[in-house]
């Protein structure tokens, strides 16, 4: 059973610190402009310059993030991307976004300059060295240059990235220490958890797929229900599962993991799947339905409690004290953002 894809209306897919994406190269041949270095400004905070490298380079990995969006296979990206966002395009969101992030990863050299930060420069090196050895083992994969590579990947060639990519771990590195600074207030991380326990609670699911459409005959539902009902009765009955898996799912892809799925609340599994999941004990089992068809249902437990995510709910906890801190820089008038022509071009 895959997952189903939508676009999250307030567009979380976007951090405001990327992690460099690096997606199946079939999936991201997406040109935004032809691979080379180029210092052109795009936008300038004060008088630090935004230039086109690393615009392009984020942008180029956005738009490919949000590409994964789209619903219809035949429908081109451009009409896609032009497709309408609010008061504008899709297009014009990425770019925003995009801007949004470089202008977040300026402010961040910005502050380690004043700051006299010192960044822990070997391991800088051998976290692009890592990378510079995926890279070109990619590249020899694809029968192809690093060049090439890069410029489907970050839309630059590979020279002008390595510069992008090293200042993004130096940011990196400064982030995480002030994060760590950050001390935390339990009764406030207490409401802060009980606020986004969504984001954090996991359940435990087993299942067991037998596929039968929406628009499946009254027999062919009364068939695969019935059949269901003798599944579950098995499962009741203390068969093991992982055989019954084996046996009766059709859910290849979780044939593997003996039908086991990992869940959050937040929208990614067929909402009956979600909140079966959440609301139910450990040990209860049933049959549900949904669009795909009738699943047997095992609760297999979870992580639901402050404890169980502590350090996944701290971190987080400190980010957005941070990112607040951040955004209020450039919200006190302190830092003006100026765009230039070329970000109309792009």
């Amino acid at each position: 059973m895959n997952k189903r894809k939508k676009m999250n209306t307030d567009m979380k897919v976007f951090l405001v610190i990327a992690a460099v994406i690096v997606i199946a190269l079939g999936a991201l041949l997406y040109a935004v402009t032809k691979p080379k270095s180029d210092l052109t400004a795009v936008a300038v905070l004060n008088e630090n310059v935004i230039n086109k490298n690393e615009f392009v380079y984020y942008l180029t990995q956005n738009i490919a993030s949000i590409l994964q969006y789209k619903s219809d296979e035949n429908m081109p990206d451009e009409d896609f991307l032009n497709s309408p966002y609010g008061t504008g395009t899709l297009r014009d969101m990425v770019k925003d976004e995009t801007l949004n992030q470089t202008v977040m990863i300026e402010l961040l050299l910005i502050l380690a300059e004043e700051e006299g930060f010192s960044a822990d420069t070997a391991q800088i090196e051998e976290e692009w060295a890592n990378f510079d050895k995926y890279m070109g083992e990619m590249a020899a994969g694809y029968k192809m240059e690093k060049n090439e590579i890069s410029a489907a990947i970050f839309g630059i060639d590979y020279k002008p990235a390595e510069a992008v990519y090293r200042d993004y771990l130096f940011t990196q590195q400064f982030m995480k220490s002030k994060i760590e600074e950050i001390e935390i207030n339990e009764e406030e991380l207490i409401a802060y958890y009980e606020k986004n326990r969504a984001s954090f609670d996991t359940a435990f699911v087993s299942h067991i797929l037998l596929l039968c459409p929406e628009d499946a005959t009254e027999a062919e539902v009364a068939e695969k229900s019935a059949l269901a009902d003798q599944i579950l009765e098995k499962v009741n009955n203390g068969d093991d599962f992982a055989e019954l898996v084996k046996e009766y799912s059709e859910d290849a892809s979780s044939v593997e993991k003996a039908g086991l799925y990992e869940i959050k609340q937040d929208g990614q599994m067929v909402k009956e799947f979600e909140d079966w999941a959440f609301e139910n004990e450990t040990g209860a089992t049933g049959v549900i339905r949904t669009y795909y068809g009738f699943h047997i249902m095992r609760q297999d437990g979870g992580e639901n409690s402050l404890e169980a995510n502590r350090e996944d709910i701290e971190w987080s906890f400190r980010y957005e004290q941070y990112d607040s801190v951040l955004k209020g820089l450039l919200e006190s008038g302190k830092y003006t953002i100026e765009k230039k022509e070329e970000y109309d071009k792009l």
